[in-house]
């Protein structure tokens, strides 16, 4: 059953957790010339219907012009359900029309009486909407003109001999954003590699020339990016964005595999026997000059200790989805202190804290915390200096 419709206002966080989310293309609710009418399927079961009946399938929603005939939204709901039925032997789909009948419901489920016989009786009113050519608005009346008119398919046999509510027909958008998805993810590099590129000896272009304290000129010199010093807390920001222009701008989703635990800084560190540099992120030199105003590394700048490692364990990972300008962040964080870390990890969406349990490189879950939608990433020293 419908738990609730959401807009483009709508808080993530109003989502229940754990609930299936659908999301339909249509006119917008704002337009005054079509109806919007979510559709959910029950089964009629030991008298339900009083209640709505007994969910099954799955909803969907549908629009149609205010001069729509209820022959028409007939035929229009049996074009989105007739996948579900199974044609049988002696019996095509079509022919199987009877196995249903469309209720007119109210937002919580309910029925709501409003279709009286054309002949002019004076019964009761019915529920359940007429195959008749009468406008749909003639019997609405202003309530057709509400942002959704409900109804509910009402399925006389859920027999899987006649139904099958497994079967689903993807759109072709679908087979692009899996290939899409799978280029992504092969598209892998290591959060190692990260660093060995970030590290690695880089000549600059003529834009950005180096002026020379020995040679008395701009000369394209060599920059090279290495760690100094390695802190207690690091923090590891992922380049996924790139600005092209005023109208255009790129995020870079290519999978990053992070360790959760043992990550080794040593390797990515300055030689001990290096020039200190005048700045703390690097140095620049060229042919054998040095970058100048350095000193030898002595024994107060000494950014290595043989008795502490250089080893990180993660404890958090900021995620972003969506686009520059435009997207959602989420988080994984776990307990620590200067003492030591907790195993289990919570996910962070909005107002909603949940528990991921202990998460591993050996664990069923290691997934849901490495991703590629990894863009902040925070290591703890196991050793505090």
């Amino acid at each position: 059953r419908l738990a609730g419709i959401y807009e483009n206002e709508s808080q993530i966080s109003d989502i229940e957790h754990g609930k299936p989310v659908f999301a339909y293309e249509s006119f917008p609710t704002s337009s005054k010339t079509h109806i919007h009418a979510p559709v959910t399927q029950v089964a009629d079961s030991d008298g339900s219907l009083q209640t709505g009946g007994i969910p099954v399938g799955w909803p969907f929603l549908s629009s149609f012009s205010l001069d729509v005939t209820c022959k028409e939204v007939w035929e229009h709901v049996w074009l989105q359900v007739r996948r579900f039925v199974v044609e049988g032997d002696d019996s095509t789909v079509d022919d199987r029309k009877g196995l249903f009948r469309i209720m007119l419901v109210n937002a919580q489920g309910r029925p709501k009486p409003v279709f009286r016989e054309t002949d002019g009786s004076s019964g009761d009113a019915s529920s359940f909407l007429p195959r008749s050519d009468i406008p749909l608005v003639d019997i609405l009346g202003e309530s057709a003109r509400s942002d959704y008119v409900y109804f509910n398919t009402v399925w006389t046999d859920i027999n899987e001999q006649y139904l099958n509510f497994d079967t689903r027909v993807d759109h072709a958008s679908v087979a692009t954003a899996y290939k899409k998805q799978q280029e992504l993810m092969s598209r892998q590099i290591s959060l190692q590699k990260c660093f060995e590129n970030f590290t690695m000896p880089e000549r600059l272009d003529d834009d950005n020339m180096y002026y020379c304290s020995t040679c008395k000129e701009h000369v394209r010199a060599t920059k090279t990016m290495e760690l100094w010093r390695l802190p207690n807390v690091l923090v590891v920001h992922l380049k996924r964005f790139e600005f092209r222009n005023a109208i255009r701008s790129f995020k870079d989703e290519t999978f990053v595999d992070f360790p959760i635990e043992g990550l080794d800084m040593s390797p990515y560190c300055a030689h001990p026997n290096a020039t200190v540099p005048s700045s703390a992120t690097g140095a620049s030199s060229h042919d054998g000059h040095g970058g100048g105003g350095g000193a030898k590394a002595g024994s107060n700048t000494d950014f290595t200790v043989d008795s502490i490692p250089a080893i990180y364990d993660l404890f958090g990972v900021v995620n972003h989805y969506g686009r520059l300008g435009f997207g959602h962040y989420t988080a994984f964080a776990r307990r620590w202190d200067e003492n030591g870390i907790d195993k289990d990890w919570a996910l962070f969406d909005d107002s909603s804290v949940r528990s991921v349990g202990e998460q591993g490189p050996h664990t069923s879950g290691h997934d849901a915390i490495v991703g590629p939608a990894a863009y902040v990433l925070f290591y703890r020293r196991r050793v505090f200096t």
